[in-house]
């Protein structure tokens, strides 16, 4: 069983197509300026020989904006986008802010051979890596094959 990555099906019909090109044009569906909204992070999801590695873009985000969690073999990666606050300083107006400030979440369901005990995250340059070791293979025994013996007349 390979890492599989759990969708929100509402999610992906009503952003899925703005994502390839297709349908709504991103200004129709977006927030106001400032506005908390939600974020899709993109993600990469690779199969090593000793290892799965989950690859995403944070960029702009520290360790403490983001959050990886494991619970009952799915691994949530959540996080949120903090505002920076301009406004309200001394001598300080705000003439346009385009920027958005985001949460997101993305869950991935573990395969069997996962070692959730030895999962590491490291956030390096704007990019997010989690690591998910491979459990170690066990020598599965070879098939044995049982005498069948004839049933004896009594």
């Amino acid at each position: 069983m390979a890492l599989s990555l759990m969708t929100d099906p509402f999610f992906d019909q009503l952003f899925g197509d703005m994502s390839r090109g297709r349908g709504r044009e991103l200004g129709t569906l977006a927030a106001p300026a400032g506005a908390l909204s939600s974020l899709h992070i993109n993600c990469d999801v690779v199969e090593r020989p000793d290892r799965y590695s989950i690859i995403a873009d944070a960029p702009g985000m520290s360790g403490d904006d983001i959050q990886v969690e494991l619970q009952d073999g799915t691994l949530k990666v959540s996080g949120e986008k903090s505002r920076q606050h301009e406004e309200g300083k001394q001598g300080h107006k705000v003439w346009r802010q385009e920027r958005s400030f985001q949460k997101f979440q993305r869950c991935f369901s573990l395969p069997e051979d996962a070692n959730p005990d030895a999962i590491n995250a490291k956030l390096e340059h704007g990019v997010l890596t989690v690591e998910v070791p491979k459990l170690a293979q066990t020598n599965k025994a070879e098939p044995k094959r049982i005498k069948i013996t004839q049933g004896g007349s009594k």
